[in-house]
């Protein structure tokens, strides 16, 4: 299932560079293309924190940096494996140091290079016929050269976006999921709070209303109720799950590292860092997991959390605390979820405990 990679080249092709700001674009359409995939319900599992209890309660949702994933090729977009071979054979092909029947050689595989990384074998062949006071140089700007891509890489991923994910479990998803217990709920000691997708993508904020949910009450850290409508329709997609991670292309990571990217290719690294925020690793793909993209300007002010008023159903973990099952409880009758809107989980017997 890839449909979410062919709406976002829809995305950028139509609105090109204003595209990165995903979070703010006109909603109308990318809803149209998202509904005949969207669920009835995600689910978000909770460690049993205060803070946690209290997000549940007050009707509140906390981004996290994709920085602080535990998994650390999570959002992690890649350099090309032949970005070596590729920038070797730049510098060679513009240096007097190596010989005619070199540089034909190396002009005659160009464009193979791009297809296959073993050139960079070839290269560093060539390089070792050379003395050290030529080859060192090369090989010094090559890790200059990539040392700039992976900085900048790294100032995406921790600068650009916020995430919350959740978990599309369809039938009897706790009877087959308990690695997200396991993982994610503190060994069944914590919960898990099933969220209503139609109501996030049917509620109409208050046009005209700022929301803040920083704990602090920041007064001018707030949004506005229409960019909320926005944040909820355009950001929320389903995870791909692959064995390779997203990679810019070489020739992208050499005008990176040069500083000298075009619009273009500038719109082009965007589109492939979204695509690496909602790309995971086959072993993950048990989670079935969705996730809600943020820009991380519009929530920074507002501590990271917006308003999340869509819960449906809340599950308490088999190993909960006895305060822990009181208090969801007395969370659920305050969220008025009505008599089906709290329910326990028994690893052993694998049903609902109503």
């Amino acid at each position: 299932m890839e449909w979410q990679y062919n709406l976002l080249k829809e995305i950028f092709q139509k609105f090109g560079g204003k595209a990165k700001s995903i979070s703010t674009l006109p909603s109308e359409e990318i809803l149209a293309y998202k509904k005949p995939y969207l669920p009835d319900s995600l689910y978000k599992f909770y460690a049993p924190t205060l803070e946690n209890l209290s997000d549940v309660a007050n009707e509140r949702l906390w981004l996290a940096s994709p920085s602080s994933f535990n998994d650390p090729k999570d959002c992690q977009m890649t350099i090309a494996e032949n970005f070596e071979a590729y920038v070797i054979s730049k510098l060679i092909q513009n240096s007097p140091e190596f010989s005619q029947e070199e540089r034909v050689r190396i002009n005659r595989d160009a464009e193979r290079i791009g297809k296959d990384s073993k050139y960079c074998q070839l290269y560093h062949y060539i390089l070792s016929q050379k003395s050290e006071a030529i080859s060192k140089p090369i090989l010094d700007e090559v890790s200059r050269l990539k040392h700039i891509v992976e900085e900048y890489i790294k100032t995406l991923k921790t600068t650009n976006y916020r995430i919350a994910c959740f978990s599309d479990l369809k039938g009897d998803y706790l009877s087959s999921e308990t690695l997200m217990w396991a993982h994610y709920a503190q060994s069944y000691k914590g919960f898990c709070v099933e969220y209503d997708v139609k109501k996030m993508l049917s509620t109409i904020f208050s046009y005209y209303t700022y929301y803040n949910c920083s704990p602090n009450d920041i007064t001018s850290g707030r949004i506005y109720g229409s960019v909320l409508n926005e944040i909820f329709t355009n950001g929320i997609f389903p995870v791909v799950y692959k064995s390779k991670q997203i990679s810019i292309p070489s020739p992208t990571s050499y005008y990176i590292a040069q500083d000298k990217c075009s619009a273009r290719y500038v719109n082009n690294v965007q589109l492939a860092f979204l695509k690496s925020l909602l790309t995971k690793d086959l072993i993950w793909k048990y989670e079935q997991e969705w996730r809600l993209i943020v820009d991380e300007s519009i929530v920074a002010p507002v501590g990271f959390k917006i308003p999340f008023p869509f819960a449906r159903r809340i599950i308490v973990g088999d190993s909960a605390s006895p305060e822990l099952k009181l208090l969801l409880k007395q969370v659920a009758d305050k969220l008025n979820l009505g008599k089906d809107g709290y329910s326990g989980y028994s690893t052993e017997s694998k049903i609902y405990l109503q």
